[in-house]
């Protein structure tokens, strides 16, 4: 089966094209960083040193904050598993928090944030395999 060179799915733009498949989130990412303001600072790295840390005397985020939260690293892990993996250390550990949320946990995702900001013109590059063709086929489009 033949899918052509360029689809687009749940928020993933594949182009497939000498021998490779470019994954592209850049409008997924997009609007993902319109959800949280244009106050988001850039960074060079998803995380810093401290990203396995958790200060207990910091403030738990308020019920409404905490779901925002929750629904932000649901799409972080979303985008992780199909486009993004160099933000799977960050996103793996925000899952852990996502049912006790803090202020210092929300600047641990709003670093991703500002890492996805800085580099969301990067895609993901596959190697175009007879495996990768089928997935292609059956579980995407």
């Amino acid at each position: 089966m033949d899918i052509g060179d360029s689809h687009s799915y749940l928020g993933m733009h594949a182009v497939m094209r000498n021998g490779y498949v470019m994954i592209d989130m850049r409008n997924f990412i997009d609007k993902l960083l319109q959800e949280h303001g244009n106050d988001v600072r850039e960074f060079d790295t998803p995380a810093d040193k401290n990203i396995f840390s958790v200060d207990q005397r910091t403030t738990m985020l308020a019920e409404p904050e905490r779901k925002e939260f929750h629904t932000t690293v649901a799409k972080l892990l979303y985008l992780t598993k199909r486009a993004r993996p160099e933000i799977a250390t960050a996103t793996g550990f925000l899952c852990t928090r996502v049912t006790k949320a803090t202020e210092q946990d929300r600047i641990k995702l709003r670093r991703v944030l500002g890492f996805l900001k800085r580099t969301r013109g990067w895609t993901l590059h596959l190697p175009r395999t007879r495996m990768l063709n089928h997935t292609l086929e059956w579980q995407y489009f």
